[in-house]
This record gives C-alpha cells, sequence and structure tokens, in this order.
C-alpha cells in the first residue's frame, strides 16, 4: 500500500471519529504543473470525501511552510 494511501485511510479514520485532519504535502513541483494541479485535485477530492474534515495544504516549488525563497 502507497503512501497517500496509508495516510488518506489515516485521515479517513480520524474524520470518522470526528476529528479535524491537516495534512502538510511538500512537493518540488512547480505550481500551476500538471502535478501541481493533481495534488490540488486530490485536496478537493479528499476534502469532499470526509465532508470537509480532511485538509491537504500544498506547498510546491520546494518551499515548505515559512522558508524563505
Amino acid at each position: 500500500m502507497s503512501v497517500p494511501r496509508i495516510a488518506l485511510l489515516a485521515a479517513l479514520a480520524g474524520a470518522a471519529f470526528g476529528q479535524r485532519i491537516r495534512i502538510k504535502a511538500g512537493t518540488a513541483a512547480p505550481e500551476g504543473s500538471p502535478w501541481h494541479q493533481i495534488l490540488q485535485r486530490t485536496r478537493e477530492d479528499w476534502s469532499k470525501l470526509t465532508g470537509g474534515a480532511v485538509s491537504l495544504s500544498i506547498y510546491a516549488g520546494g518551499v515548505l511552510g515559512g522558508e524563505v525563497r
């Protein structure tokens, strides 16, 4: 089982018990690239599947959080 599937299953389990889950994902894919767009669709799908209980924050372009570019 792949890491994204395991993370989603864990998040779904937490959401089933009323917990809100936030997942942070860093990627080297540039903003607006096809890979970044796939991650954005994944974020939307996860939110819809869990009624907003699971949120995915995407940090594109190799920058994570508060790092200076």
